[in-house]
Parts: C-alpha cells; sequence; structure tokens
C-alpha cells in the first residue's frame, strides 16, 4: 500500500491519482507478475472547493475509487461519537467535532483523537452507510451529510485480513 502526499482542490487530488493509476497499470504491463492487482483512491472533502462534481465525473471516468466527504472529512471522526445528521456547513460539524472531541482543534493541525474512535468504526460505518442511503433517497448522492470514507477503511481493513475494531481503529 502507498499513500501519495498530494493535497489541494478536489481536481489536483483526482488528476494525481490518474496519472498513480496509469503508472500502476504500466509497472503491471511490464511485469510477469499479471495478478497484480491494485485499487486507486482519491481521498477529499466538499469544503468551499471548485469543481466538486467535474472531480468525481473524472474519477468514475477513469476508475479512480472515492473516499468523498460532505460537507468536511470531519463528519467521519464525529460519526464515530454521534449519529450526527445536520445539513452544517463544514464550520459547525468542525465545531461540533470539538465538543465530542476536546483534543480536536481546527487550527492547530485538526488532528483527530484516534484513542477516543478506534473502537467505534462499525458505529460510524453503519450511520454514515444510513445517511448516504438517505442522500441517494433524496436524489442528492453525496449530499450533504454524507461520508464514503469508511469503505476506504473497510477496503484496507479487508486487503490486511483483519478485523476491523482491533486492527484498522
Amino acid at each position: 500500500m502507498r499513500f501519495l502526499p498530494i493535497t489541494g482542490v478536489p481536481m489536483t487530488v483526482v488528476q494525481a491519482a490518474i496519472e498513480e493509476r496509469e503508472a500502476l497499470l504500466n509497472a503491471r504491463r511490464r511485469s510477469k507478475d499479471s495478478f497484480d492487482v491494485f485499487r486507486v483512491w482519491a481521498v477529499f472533502d466538499r469544503d468551499d472547493h471548485p469543481n466538486v462534481p467535474d472531480a468525481l465525473a473524472l474519477a468514475k471516468e477513469n476508475k479512480i475509487d472515492i473516499a468523498f466527504s460532505n460537507p468536511c472529512f470531519e463528519i467521519w471522526p464525529l460519526l464515530h461519537l454521534i449519529d450526527y445528521g445536520a445539513q452544517d456547513g463544514r464550520h459547525a460539524v468542525q465545531e461540533r467535532l470539538k465538543i465530542e472531541m476536546p483534543a480536536y482543534d481546527h487550527e492547530s493541525g485538526a488532528t483527530i483523537d484516534f484513542k477516543l474512535i478506534k473502537d467505534r468504526f462499525s458505529i460510524a460505518y453503519e450511520r454514515a452507510k444510513t445517511h448516504n442511503l438517505n442522500r441517494d433517497a433524496e436524489g442528492a448522492p453525496l449530499g450533504c451529510p454524507s461520508t464514503t470514507v469508511g469503505e476506504l477503511v473497510r477496503k484496507i481493513a479487508e486487503n490486511g485480513k483483519g478485523s476491523l475494531s482491533r486492527r484498522v481503529y
């Protein structure tokens, strides 16, 4: 597993993921191991970024998996702690996370308190799944609030054949 230290607007992240996928495909073509299987994920959130729908469409067109959160990444750790379903903006979600997770401060590094949420993956995953189904039913897939970060975490755990409660979180 590799992580690319690419940050920026969603379109930049998706373009970097496409380049990485192409490089991996080229390496696989040169390899004698025809069973080399990989997935490339782009991770980004809605925030106030421009061209998010275009980035999502480009990712899909180029077979890039997406871990996306709306309105912001903080919805994912917040769902470990409470079933937060308000259609608030990112600042409200960040403030609520600070209330539920006192060690969290967006302005000084936005570090998540891993110990506080480590055993609550299944709860967060089910909450996110419900919110995502609700957005789909409303005709607003990936609308606010929603997150697919749990799908990425689940895939990482499955690849390592580990228990989500013990090895990932």
